[in-house]
């Protein structure tokens, strides 16, 4: 099993450049490391850049330019090759004049965490058999590079390193040192709350357009947020800042950076994890009874489906699926457009595509069928166990409200029932969540009522004959007295309306332990009846019990949430 230790980006990818790792091939005391500036050949007419893939990115002609590029090469400072070396964007240089060419490397340091240079060029001077190292400003790599970016307003540029704990500001002007400091000052707050914010993080400037903002004394455990607003040019223009999260609000969570599933045995130790960076919803892969396979969605394309007994995991997206689901006209909530339910067997299966059009598909999928298409969107789906039917939740009122419409058909997309309004979930129209449905035999069907128009705080399902209708409404199972009292006294604060979830061992393991998903932040929870504490679990909800006795939660180092979306 891997460790997080080993997703340190961190000197992991190493530059292939063959000259540079001859550095580690010989002691340095063989030859004499003082300062040389770059010799340069006379006349170059032609700076020509391409990626490590050999595609042409840029070509410099103009003889103002192709001035400027020179004269911060020759006036290069000598830095140093690191073992291992910093790894960024990797480009070729080739200067040519009429008569010879130089080859330089370049290692643009620029998006990455590095504190104390932008950019580096290598070349193995004449005589020697080990490459040099020069750095250079990101200003000089991005008139290299880019240079209509310089004519572009005024830009800030965000990198975020959960794993350095780190954020990177590159700009396309050089950046106003007091606006920086007066924003970070002004809104940084650290949750926890420690007693001068100011004193965890600090400044690393290296050169006038980039800056790495470090976090090197983060508590344990902690998250820094910030915004950055009111960043000005030394010119005093206002920046746009680009950030990769979503908000303007701005997050780094002490330690590795680590999402996905761990389990826990039930010595309290965690045997298995596996990580799931773009996790965005988590729901069994079936409605099978004991079926132990789960389907992680992303945030991105794929889709996996784990066996949570084995660990074994599978990509279940074929090719045309991708294509499909990346021009999907309609996305839901989640940022997906498909939904996957399996028989029991997992010889048949139906996809839910575009949340309009559901297949069926058998095997390995290569050979489906469109069976049945609505124009109302699609909230849920699941197979039945023997595949003859599936079950569909559709919007009731055509403007993603509240209720669902519950629409059984058979495999060939004949309709077979359909029962109006059949489940609620809470939420102001427009939302467009996914409900979780599920088979309790070949017969019935349970869908979730959350909340309504009498009863807003009420959890529970409804069970409907696929034929006959509505059988009965219940409530979700609660906790006992007694467990909330052993919440009570782990968890300052706790109210029983945060349970969302309540998942109690089998029978067969004894009822020793029982696992809660709780809401307001506070993650999953494992009780503990015989010593009477509850130990957190993990920042997400709980899965699921494995036959061993293990609990499988989500978790995740920088805060990334999902949702585990199912009817027990």
């Amino acid at each position: 099993m891997k460790t997080r230790l080993q997703l340190r980006r961190y000197g992991v990818v190493l530059l292939l450049f063959i000259l540079i790792l001859q550095a580690c091939t010989k002691p340095e005391t063989e030859r004499d490391d003082k300062p040389v500036a770059i010799s340069l050949p006379a006349n170059i007419e032609t700076i020509t850049v391409f990626d490590e893939h050999r595609n042409l990115v840029a070509e410099h002609t103009a003889s103002n330019e192709i001035e400027v590029l020179l004269e911060s090469l020759m006036n290069a400072k000598p830095s140093y090759i690191g073992d291992p070396e910093y790894s960024g964007a990797r480009y070729t240089l080739e200067l040519a004049s009429p008569k010879n060419k130089l080859v330089l490397e370049l290692n643009d340091l620029t998006a990455t965490a590095s504190t104390d240079v932008s950019a580096k060029v290598y070349l193995t001077l004449p005589g020697e058999e080990r490459a040099r190292a020069w750095s250079l400003t990101s200003e000089w790599t991005q008139l290299l590079l880019d240079p209509a970016g310089e004519q572009a307003e005024p830009v800030i540029k965000l990198t975020l390193d959960e794993v350095n704990d780190s954020v990177t500001l590159a700009a396309n002007r050089a950046i106003d040192k007091s606006s920086l400091e007066e924003a970070l000052h002004s809104t940084i707050f650290i949750q926890p709350p420690v007693g001068d914010a100011s004193s965890v993080y600090k400044l690393n400037w290296t050169d006038p357009r980039r800056v790495v903002i470090i976090f090197p004394h983060l508590p344990e455990g902690s998250a820094a947020e910030f915004k950055l607003e009111g960043i000005m040019t030394m010119a005093g223009e206002d920046f746009q800042v680009h950030s990769p999260s979503e908000s303007m609000l701005i997050k780094i969570h002490q330690g590795i950076a680590w999402s996905g599933l761990q389990w826990l045995d039930p010595e309290g130790q965690i045997v298995r994890e596996h990580a799931f960076h773009t996790a965005a919803s988590i729901m069994p892969a079936s409605s099978a009874p004991q079926d132990s396979e789960i389907i992680i969605y992303n945030l991105d394309v794929p889709a996996y489906r784990l066996d949570l007994v084995s660990g074994n995991v599978e990509d279940i997206m074929s090719k045309e699926i991708a294509i499909a689901a990346e021009r999907a006209v309609n996305v839901n909530d989640y940022g997906m457009a498909y939904l996957f339910s399996y028989s029991g067997t997992k010889e048949r299966y139906y996809i839910a595509e575009g949340w309009k059009s559901v297949y069926r598909a058998e095997g390995n999928g290569i050979e489906r069928q469109e069976v049945y298409t609505t124009d109302r969107l699609i909230y849920g789906m699941a197979a039945s166990p023997d595949g003859k039917h599936a079950a569909i939740l559709a919007d009731s009122s055509g403007s993603l409200g509240p209720y669902a419409d519950l629409v059984i058909i058979n495999a060939d997309g004949g309709l077979v029932a359909e029962f109006k309004e059949a489940a609620y979930s809470g939420h102001s129209d427009g939302w467009h969540f996914i409900y979780p449905v599920r088979w309790n035999d070949n017969e019935t069907i349970e869908v979730p009522i959350v909340g309504g128009p009498d009863e807003a705080f009420f959890r529970g399902k409804a069970t409907f004959h696929y034929k006959k209708g509505l059988q009965k409404k219940e409530g979700i199972k609660t906790l006992s007295a007694a467990d909330s009292a052993i919440l009570r006294a782990s968890i300052d604060g706790w109210s029983e309306t945060d349970i969302y979830r309540m998942l109690p061992r089998s029978e067969e393991a004894g009822e020793r332990f029982a696992a809660v998903s709780l809401g307001g932040g506070l993650g999953s929870w494992l009780i503990d009846r015989e010593e009477q504490q509850a130990r957190k679990l993990g920042s997400g909800p709980v899965i699921a019990w494995t036959p061993k006795g293990e609990i499988v939660y989500w978790h995740s180092t920088e805060r990334k949430s999902v949702d585990y979306i199912a009817i027990d």
